[in-house]
């Protein structure tokens, strides 16, 4: 390198605009840095979330499991009772017997409303596993994309970084020439 030039690249490095623009320079890759953990931040909190959706799913099934046995027992008190109803007249004290019809009729009706009343929830748990199936898929969309901004975050802060060191070794290479 010529004498010229490196009086030339002093002035450039002493000139006040370089220095602003040094700073300005720092200034970025601190907030690059900012937004590459925000970002970070909001995926771990979406991975969470999912992670909570899937625990409610779970839990939500676990439920509807239960319910789904506790139809089958019903079902099959129903039809014992059914059958009772079916008793034969003449063997039971007839007010004993209709009291028993009566209250056997109403138990059974009971019963039919519980099955109805499980089969609606059954049905709604139903619903909510299509939505919760979809709302994952929307949240591994979302993670998706957020991985990828991050990504590309921490390249361009990679690319930024590397510039900054190749413009303090060039320098300190000048400061050392001269």
């Amino acid at each position: 390198m010529q004498i010229k030039e490196l009086f030339s690249l002093l002035s450039n490095l002493t000139d006040e605009e370089q220095i602003i623009s040094n700073n300005s320079a720092s200034i970025l890759v601190v907030q690059e840095m900012d937004n590459h953990q925000r970002e970070t931040e909001k995926l771990r909190r979406l991975v969470a979330a999912q992670g909570q959706v899937i625990a409610d799913y779970e839990a939500n099934l676990g439920l509807f499991q239960q319910k789904d046995e506790q139809v089958k027992a019903l079902k099959n008190t129903l039809s014992i009772l059914t059958n009772l109803k079916k008793v034969d007249k003449g063997s039971v004290d007839p007010d004993v017997k209709n009291d028993l019809l009566t209250k056997c009729g109403e138990l059974c009706n009971l019963w039919l409303q519980e099955v109805e009343t499980n089969s609606t929830l059954r049905e709604m748990v139903k619903e909510l596993q299509v939505s919760s199936s979809s709302k994952e898929k929307e949240m591994k969309l979302r993670i998706e994309s957020l991985i990828t901004q991050v990504n590309n975050s921490s390249q361009q802060l990679q690319d930024f970084k590397l510039q900054a060191e190749k413009f303090e070794e060039k320098y300190h290479q000048t400061e050392a020439a001269l």
